[in-house]
């Protein structure tokens, strides 16, 4: 067999495995389930093991002082990522339909009585959409308000149905397993400042767990060890230890979310400064928008952008920004101003 045909049939053989480990060992709603509190599990044993075992055997050489000050920073960044971790959960950026209609009421001058413009005005809409173009082919009536295939109510302009929180959510990001919840113009913010002392953490924690590893696991191993399940087999047969090898899968735990993060954190540097979701992101979907880079940093994280990273205040300096109607985003149909 060919090099190439050997590449394509390993690729099939992991796109294989990827769909049956989604459809069946773990799909997206057992994933929605146990991604929280396995985050919470390996959250509180990396704090734990870092500041009670990691920390004094690479720092007591140094003195008591440099133990506390690590043990304690530590647990700082380990409450920052709980605190915005918390917030991505619980603070949602879901879209009420019932508001809306409240919204698009039309004013009859001959009754004075307020009667439903929703239908009319979404079926307006429809008739004189323009044909969708190349870069916003990849979500029909993306740009104009619509009705929801799966809630049967009308939804604005950049607004997502999550089959997962069964609800539609403005600005729509994309689905946190971790947190269980959709990352939206409310909660984008806490995800930002969680994947940003997640990063600083995974960074403090792996170079940590490397020198710990180099100077106190490495003398007492075998090679074949780094590979973690190699420990539990050995131990299996009354050999190496049960407890190296959990921390030996904690070191690959690191490495491999480092990874993971960084992309993740990556994108959403280049997503923010351009005013776009991620969806829009990946699908090159391009926003003709008016705001200016700061405009588009507080529509984020509010007026005072730096104190959410030190505690949440989305409830005191809420996003500065429209989520319906995205006045400053050419090319998107909103409803007329008598009916706002």
């Amino acid at each position: 067999m060919m090099p190439k045909e050997m590449l394509e049939s390993l690729l099939k053989g992991c796109f294989r495995l990827s769909k049956f480990c989604q459809t069946t060992v773990l799909p997206h709603s057992r994933m929605n389930r146990l991604g929280p509190w396995l985050f919470l599990l390996e959250m509180f044993c990396l704090c734990y093991i870092g500041s009670v075992e990691i920390i004094p055997k690479l720092w007591t050489r140094y003195g008591p002082n440099l133990v506390l000050m690590n043990q304690a920073f530590t647990w700082f960044l380990g409450m920052e990522i709980l605190m915005n971790w918390l917030c991505v959960r619980f603070v949602t950026s879901s879209y009420q339909p019932d508001l809306a209609q409240i919204q698009l009421l039309k004013l009859d001058d001959r009754s004075q009585q307020y009667t439903d413009y929703t239908k009319s005005f979404v079926e307006e809409n429809l008739r004189h959409r323009k044909p969708a173009e190349n870069n916003r082919s990849a979500s029909r009536g993306y740009f104009t308000w619509s009705t929801c295939k799966s809630c049967k109510k009308v939804r604005p302009a950049r607004c997502h149905h999550c089959s997962i929180c069964k609800t539609c959510v403005l600005a729509r990001d994309h689905h946190c397993f971790f947190s269980g919840n959709c990352v939206g113009y409310k909660n984008l913010r806490h995800f930002f400042v969680f994947l940003f002392y997640s990063m600083y953490a995974t960074v403090y924690a792996f170079i940590h767990a490397t020198a710990f590893y180099y100077l106190e696991l490495w003398p007492r191993t075998i090679v074949l060890e780094i590979i973690p399940f190699v420990t539990f087999l050995r131990n299996l047969f009354g050999q190496g230890e049960y407890h190296t090898g959990v921390l030996i899968l904690v070191w690959w735990a690191l490495g491999i979310f480092l990874i993971i993060g960084a992309f993740q954190f990556i994108d959403l540097l280049l997503e923010i400064p351009e005013g776009v979701t991620s969806y829009e992101f990946n699908c090159g979907i391009e926003l003709e928008d008016s705001r200016s880079l700061t405009e588009k940093i507080r529509a984020v994280f509010g007026k005072y952008w730096l104190l959410n990273f030190l505690v949440p205040v989305h409830f005191i300096f809420p996003p500065i920004v429209d989520p319906v109607n995205w006045p400053t985003i050419s090319g998107i149909k909103r409803a007329p101003d008598e009916f706002l």
